[in-house]
């Protein structure tokens, strides 16, 4: 009879250890969907980060272009006033030194 209580008790654990077992699958389950999610969320954001870059080097481009007519324009208009003023005196040169003096503080 004592193994009766002992087999009764080993039941009572196996029943236990099946339903923690079940509660852990369950919770693993629930993890891999939320690392599935994450996964997506960062193939979705790096995505966006390569389209930004992409985006910034066109606008640095574009930006630099622009500076370059400014500069090109400013010769042109410091020539054609016969007064014999440079790029690195015009307005335009002093404002960008300004600005890089500006950031370098900062």
């Amino acid at each position: 009879m004592g193994y009766e209580n002992d087999l009764g008790r080993l039941e009572k654990i196996v029943e236990k250890l099946m339903a923690n077992l079940d509660t852990i699958q369950q919770e693993k389950n629930a993890l891999a969907a939320t690392v599935r999610q994450l996964e997506e969320e960062k193939k979705g954001l790096q995505q966006e980060l390569s389209r930004l870059k992409e985006d910034k080097d066109q606008i640095k481009k574009r930006v630099h272009t622009l500076i370059g007519s400014v500069e090109k324009w400013e010769k042109a208009f410091a020539g054609s006033n016969g007064n014999g003023a440079t790029a690195e005196g015009s307005l335009f040169t002093a404002a960008v030194a300004a600005q890089e003096a500006a950031a370098g503080s900062a």
